[in-house]
């Protein structure tokens, strides 16, 4: 079983994504976080899941605190857990892309809009397809 977390600044965009993970999969919690700040000190109290990964979905452009700011302060913070980052952004500038390969949290880069393909092929990638839905 896998958790989602979303963090956007943008709540359509959270909104969005949010109904896209649950048509691919009804059974999937997702939380949504349109503050960089929140979200931190909530992950920061979480308890090692049990038989459940944590994937979350950082933006890089926020006004109170930039996705980069939101994975330095969490590289810091001794979860008693790894999450899965994944990079959601709609930024195509190679040097945030090779950024992002340059933290180890980070497990890819993923251009805006969020869609079923990618989600599907996030969800291959890490062999957590139950019950593939056909896109």
């Amino acid at each position: 079983m896998i958790e989602i977390i979303l963090i956007d600044d943008d709540p359509i965009v959270n909104l969005i994504n949010e109904k896209l993970f649950r048509i691919f999969d009804p059974k999937l919690e997702v939380t949504t976080y349109n503050s960089a700040n929140t979200a931190l000190e909530d992950i920061k109290k979480l308890e090692p899941p049990k038989d459940k990964e944590i994937f979350v979905f950082l933006d890089i452009n926020m006004p109170e605190m930039t996705g980069w700011e939101f994975l330095d302060r969490i590289h810091f913070a001794e979860l008693n857990f790894e999450p899965c980052f994944f990079i959601l952004s709609s930024s195509i500038d190679p040097e945030e892309i090779q950024r992002a390969n340059n933290y180890s949290l980070i497990e890819s880069f993923i251009i805006k809009p969020l869609n079923r393909v990618k989600i599907k092929e996030l969800f291959e990638k890490h062999s957590l397809l139950n019950n593939p839905i056909d896109n």
